[in-house]
């Protein structure tokens, strides 16, 4: 649970300090990522994040979406390390939003 309270300070602090980051998921990521990756990576990134338009990238949320709705149609597409750990941490999350 203090993880997901720390990115919500995270998201938060964008979201207050940097305008363009409210309409933005790319710009978004990039200035939460920039507490957790060294210097020259959080460059390499940004300079592919920054330019999400001029590449065409999906969004991430659409990215996710796709990967959710694949997995419900194959079960075979699955990492079952994964489902489980998203299960275990389904509670703390919703216990989270709850509160």
């Amino acid at each position: 649970m203090k993880r997901l309270q720390t990115i919500e300070e995270q998201v938060k602090g964008a979201l207050v300090s940097d305008p363009s980051t409210r309409g933005d998921d790319f710009l978004l990521v990039l200035e939460v990522y920039k507490n957790y990756l060294p210097l020259d990576l959080w460059e390499k990134l940004s300079e592919v994040l920054s330019t999400h338009n001029k590449h065409s990238l999906p969004s991430f949320a659409s990215v996710v979406r796709s990967r959710r709705k694949l997995q419900a149609e194959d079960v075979s597409l699955v990492n079952t390390k994964v489902k489980s750990f998203r299960k275990d941490q389904e509670q703390a999350y919703l216990d989270y939003v709850r509160n």
